[in-house]
């Protein structure tokens, strides 16, 4: 016990001693995350930040008193996000257009036919939240059919989540098989590696001693712009036609 207890011990030092050491310049820089998420639907955007400890940059974004909480609009990475309010978006920050079809199927199945149409030539990619998952019996996108048990993350409340990487100026169409009750909601997401000038306007540039976090390590850097919708189930029950 002593030696393995001595040994966690100078293991911890060393720990310290080289995250103080730690210095970041333009050869070595820093990963930090800065995200503008927009909600079309309200027109409001927050400034958004996944790094465990804000620097001096993000918080010339964020201000002086940040929130730190979890965020429904961004299931990828597991959260609670440093965010803040952010400049309210001009009208050329739209969105991706959802067109959606819902029928009634078999032995009181649903079926939804989703188009989706990204609002920018140079989104990265597109996600589409459901929720609740159960709700999901199988999926298509771009010609692959999916059970909706290999779709439902180990987080329910993160429901079935698709990404697109991508897409044509023309948008892709998602298939899906829905249960006979409930109403599931919607959540689709366009993501740029790009924030519009207007809203960065006066605040500083990003500093040669820092990066984007890397791939999969946070919150992507750009914007994200969601919209939400409703799949009612009384829709079902009619002909089938469009939903807005």
């Amino acid at each position: 016990p002593w030696v393995s207890g001595g040994a966690a011990l100078l293991g911890l030092g060393l720990l310290v001693s080289l995250a103080v050491g730690q210095r970041f310049d333009a050869r070595n820089p820093r990963p930090t995350g800065l995200l503008y998420l927009v909600d079309a639907d309200a027109r409001t955007a927050r400034w958004v930040s996944s790094d465990p400890v804000l620097n001096d940059w993000t918080r010339a974004y964020l201000g002086g008193d940040p929130k730190r909480e979890a965020m429904d609009a961004l299931p990828e990475v597991k959260g609670p996000f440093w965010n803040a309010p952010a400049p309210t978006p001009g009208e050329d920050v739209r969105g991706p257009a959802v067109e959606s079809r819902l029928e009634a199927g078999e032995g009181g199945r649903r079926k939804v036919s989703l188009h989706i149409t990204p609002s920018r030539p140079d989104a990265a990619f597109v996600d589409v939240q459901v929720l609740p998952g159960d709700a999901v019996l199988s999926a298509r996108l771009a010609g692959q059919q999916t059970p909706g048990d290999t779709l439902r993350t180990r987080n329910a409340a993160q429901g079935v989540l698709f990404r697109y990487w991508v897409p044509s100026t023309d948008g892709f169409d998602l298939e899906l098989e829905l249960t006979a009750s409930g109403s599931p909601t919607v959540r689709v997401g366009e993501h740029t590696y790009a924030v519009p000038a207007s809203v960065t306007q006066g605040l500083p540039a990003r500093p040669e001693d820092s990066m984007p976090v890397p791939f999969g390590e946070g919150l992507d850097e750009g914007t994200r712009v969601t919209r939400t919708l409703r799949l009612d189930a009384s829709a079902a029950e009619g002909s089938p036609g469009p939903m807005p």
